[in-house]
């Protein structure tokens, strides 16, 4: 009863006459659902805590047997103010939300764990003012690794010859060039090979060395989002937005 746990918002949902529905990622418990009455209107006291992409403190009586819980309070613990009023971060977040969501079922407690120590790191380093384009990039590779659908860098995906030309998120990683030739997947450059093994490879614990390379880079992050689609059957509708917003940004 009244159990409190701080977890991070997903997403919601209008719910009911004023109401919403929330998803809230969490270590205790995993993925929730919560219906949050009342939170629409302008007297609502735990409007603040159930915004997306913030840290909250929920307080609610958690059952097992349960799909959904009543949401008692909401505290904010970190609302990422800075995150949020920048919109190619904000817009990030965004696409790391959707996927954590997408990514990580309710009974499977050790991946939410994974996902929530992923986001709530990352939007620290968002609210930082790291490259927004960077850390996307090392948390999609970190969350495909968990889930078990991590690109193949070190060789060739079907041949497993070690030359790689191209990358196929179709088929799973890299490929060789006559691999490549009989998928019809174009060559690329050494230098995109490079750069998205060492994404990777080196992930979210080595920020520091994919930010140089990748902050101005669309393409390692149009491709995870790619495997994400292809391999976990899911629909990125956060990522539109991003592609126009750091399109803009950059002039690229």
């Amino acid at each position: 009863m009244n159990e409190r746990f701080i977890g991070i918002v997903l997403k919601q949902s209008d719910y009911r006459e004023n109401g919403a529905l929330v998803t809230v990622l969490c270590r205790e418990y995993g993925k929730l659902c919560l219906s949050a009455a009342g939170v629409r209107k302008m007297t609502s006291r735990n409007a603040a805590g159930i915004l997306l992409y913030t840290k909250d403190e929920f307080q609610i009586d958690y059952n097992e047997t349960r799909t959904m819980f009543r949401l008692k309070t909401a505290v904010p613990k970190a609302l990422f103010r800075r995150m949020h009023e920048n919109l190619t971060a904000s817009s990030a977040a965004a696409v790391m939300a959707e996927a954590a969501d997408m990514l990580s079922p309710e009974q499977d407690l050790l991946l939410c764990q994974r996902f929530y120590d992923l986001l709530e790191n990352a939007f620290e380093l968002l609210e930082a003012g790291h490259n927004p384009n960077a850390v996307l990039a090392a948390v999609l590779s970190d969350m495909l690794i968990a889930a078990g659908m991590g690109p193949e860098v070190d060789e060739c995906v079907l041949c497993e010859k070690k030359n790689a030309a191209a990358i196929s998120a179709a088929d799973g990683g890299f490929l060789c060039l006559d691999c490549a030739k009989k998928q019809g997947i174009p060559a690329v450059s050494a230098e995109e090979l490079h750069r998205f093994r060492l994404i990777v490879k080196a992930g979210m614990q080595n920020l520091d060395v994919i930010e140089p390379i990748a902050a101005a880079e669309l393409k390692d992050v149009s491709i995870l989002v790619d495997f994400l689609v292809l391999h976990a059957g899911v629909r990125m509708r956060s990522f539109s937005f991003y592609k126009r917003v750091f399109r803009i940004e950059t002039g690229h």
